[in-house]
């Protein structure tokens, strides 16, 4: 059975494209055949990774950054074949790979996609204000973070903290906290003027936020922080310690979980709340999450 490779070739300023050759080298190296497909633009990977699942490709390493393996992860939810994930982090974002403590180098990685040892984690599904439906493997967030990952996508900085912090900086210039409220599992959890709400199934976010520090992707529940409507200059000035995971103590974040979120703007006014998705804008909330337990088979 060919091994399925799907390629951003734009991922981490063009690291994409430049790991071609190691990726397929690795594969054939390892005795294997690959079936590459190097993608043209958002969204192609969804449908090119289910496609390759139902084929038969086992397993498809997901060549890129954080938005490839969500579009990967999304065609294999899709295909329903159980069909392992194996991810090659070239792009600016590697947050799920930090979580999995999977290695950062091209070669080590192809080897450990191709693996047989495998484990299944959680996926979360994301019901937006339209009614779409998409899958994420690693954290939502609704509110700044979305307008981050907005600005995130001009960004032509390379590495994956100093793009991020640019954007954060800027977008927070101009950005200010919006009424949420947090419900889960059916119940009012949390309401109030925020920066964000994320719910996490990953540890980081955002270049290596450890946004929810004790988060397990295989424990069959969403890991709900919010970051309350402190001043811009507090929020900047906190940062560090999100990146360290001190933050956590801070009486302007609140910290939940639970299998089912629903997250809803309190005031019409304040126009459309953005939603990001594994670090790609996807829509509006109202949003609904609802975690589904051992859902998506990786390399382990």
């Amino acid at each position: 059975m060919p091994v399925g490779v799907v390629i951003n070739p734009v991922a981490g300023g063009g690291r994409g494209a430049r790991a071609l050759g190691a990726v397929v080298s690795g594969v054939h190296r390892l005795g294997r055949t690959p079936r590459v497909h190097v993608t043209g633009g958002p969204g192609e990977a969804i449908a090119v990774a289910e496609r390759f699942a139902r084929d038969g490709c086992t397993p498809i390493l997901a060549v890129g950054g954080d938005g490839t393996t969500n579009e990967v992860a999304n065609g294999l939810l899709r295909a329903g074949t159980g069909t392992p994930l194996g991810i090659v982090p070239v792009g600016r974002g590697t947050d799920l790979v930090r979580t999995l403590g999977g290695p950062t180098d091209v070669a080590a990685s192809v080897a450990r996609g191709l693996a047989p040892e495998t484990r299944r984690i959680d996926a979360g599904q994301a019901t937006l204000a339209d009614g779409s439906s998409r899958w994420f493997v690693n954290a939502a967030g609704v509110g700044i973070d979305a307008e981050v990952a907005a600005r995130m996508d001009t960004s032509r900085l390379l590495g994956s903290l100093l793009p991020y912090l640019v954007a954060v900086v800027a977008t927070a210039r101009r950005a200010r906290p919006v009424g949420l409220r947090v419900d889960i599992d059916g119940t009012p959890a949390w309401s109030g003027d925020a920066w964000t709400v994320v719910v996490a199934n990953g540890r980081y976010f955002g270049g290596g936020m450890r946004i929810v520090p004790a988060a397990d992707p295989g424990d069959g529940r969403f890991g709900v922080v919010a970051i309350g409507g402190t001043s811009r200059g507090e929020l900047l000035r906190n940062l560090p310690r999100v990146y360290r995971g001190t933050h956590v103590g801070h009486p302007k974040f609140w910290q939940s979980d639970g299998i089912s979120v629903l997250v809803s703007p309190t005031d019409a006014s304040t126009g459309a709340v953005r939603v990001q998705l594994d670090g790609e804008v996807a829509g509006a909330a109202p949003v609904r999450f609802a975690i589904h337990p051992a859902a998506l088979t990786v390399a382990r």
